[in-house]
């Protein structure tokens, strides 16, 4: 019988249009902290019912499966494809470690998050070692206790990684530990989303295509372009959920201890706003990620606008807020915009290379973006009839397939 890591390499296998792709071999970053990274999200995903195991799978009563695992690249990007009636989600390597290594960067500066810890001790000029850069002097308590904390979600006192690699102040440390992990938890439920919701079946049928791709790119066919970007908004919508739901139980946990967790997450209101920057930050990375995408009309993308996207978050958030029964949170997205602004836009030249798209955020606003949306949201109801013969239901999936995206 084959492992779970031979069936993930078999489906990538079986597309030609995934030139190529080969599973991330074993022991690819042993030794440094990013392979600590990706072995905890491998394991976390593992544990929630999906991912490869180091051993032979016993036949499952219960069909069919999600597969996750990495693709052995550096760029940025993440997929969800089906094969013989099972699910497979991949992440290119390159995905976690641009985002871990973006929060990090973002928290060694003090002029970023300054009500984060103590900024006083950033500073603006330091260059941080990347994670992948193994451990000069490896010390295994180090990894072990890294191993310890990420993959149990249990922060401590103690420092996850060297100085050299992270913020110098402990609390900001923990902070950027924190939103990454939230930003992998929502790729993560994003991709998951593809799968169930049927996307990927629905998406295969309709165009004989395999993977629905995170990598933004552009076609001149709008009414293909616009389906494509009514599917990532039910995805985005669906994968809120998970992240936010841990924000609230971990705010109820560590708020009432002192450690330096107490200090990121502060208040509910501060931690539903960091959870929203958490996600936003994953629509700017992968947007800045794939080359020339925010230069894209509109209308010609596979991806909803950045901008418009970030205003759509905000609603999905006070949707799950409404289902967990804490509406009376919504006031804490009053600020949510803004933070993602000051953080992702204000410094997007420096953090990201390109000037802050006060324009795209305009026409999001207006009318532009209203009329947009609508777009999107006819799209999706144009299909609803035929995604729901694709909906994994048995697996868990709790969106109703009747129910128009606004």
């Amino acid at each position: 019988m084959p492992t779970d890591a031979e069936r993930f390499q078999e489906a990538l296998d079986a597309y030609p249009d995934l030139h190529g792709c080969k599973r991330m071999p074993e022991g690819r970053f042993d030794g440094s902290p990013l392979g600590v990274v990706l072995r905890s999200i491998r394991r976390n995903a593992t544990t929630r019912g999906f991912g490869p195991s180091d051993h032979e799978s016993p036949p499952s009563e219960v069909t069919p499966r999600i597969y996750f695992d990495f693709v052995d690249d550096e760029s940025v990007n993440a997929f969800a494809i089906t094969h013989n009636n099972n699910g497979f989600i991949a992440m290119n390597w390159g995905a976690p470690a641009r985002v871990y290594g973006h929060f990090m960067a973002t928290l060694a500066r003090p002029d970023v998050l300054e009500f984060i810890g103590n900024p006083a001790a950033e500073d603006c000029g330091r260059k941080l070692t990347t994670l992948d850069t193994r451990l000069e002097s490896p010390d295994p308590s180090v990894l072990h206790r890294m191993w310890d904390i990420l993959s149990s979600k249990c922060f401590t006192l103690a420092r996850l990684v060297p100085e050299d690699y992270a913020p110098r102040d402990l609390v900001r440390e923990q902070a950027a530990w924190w939103l990454s992990n939230l930003a992998l938890d929502f790729i993560l439920t994003h991709e998951i989303a593809h799968i169930l919701g049927g996307h990927c079946d629905f998406w295969a049928d309709k165009f004989g295509l395999a993977a629905i791709q995170e990598a933004v790119s552009s076609s001149a066919d709008t009414p293909k372009t616009m389906l494509r970007q009514a599917l990532e908004t039910d995805a985005d919508a669906s994968g809120i959920g998970n992240p936010l739901t841990r924000t609230l139980e971990c705010a109820a946990r560590y708020l009432g201890e002192s450690g330096p967790m107490r200090g990121v997450l502060q208040d509910e209101k501060t931690a539903v706003t960091l959870c929203f920057l958490a996600c936003d930050t994953v629509f700017k990375i992968f947007e800045r990620e794939s080359e020339g995408a925010e230069d894209l009309p509109w209308r010609e993308r596979t991806h909803p606008p950045l901008p418009l996207r970030r205003i759509q978050l905000v609603a999905y958030f006070q949707a799950v807020l409404k289902t967990l029964g804490r509406s009376d949170l919504d006031y804490s997205l009053d600020g949510a915009i803004d933070l993602a602004l000051a953080t992702n836009e204000a410094a997007s030249d420096r953090l990201f290379g390109r000037p802050r798209d006060d324009a795209g955020m305009s026409r999001a606003l207006g009318d532009e973006g209203t009329e947009h949306a609508k777009e999107i949201g006819l799209a999706m109801s144009s299909i609803q009839s035929e995604i729901r013969n694709f909906v994994w239901a048995h697996l868990g999936s709790t969106r109703d397939p009747e129910t128009p995206i606004s």
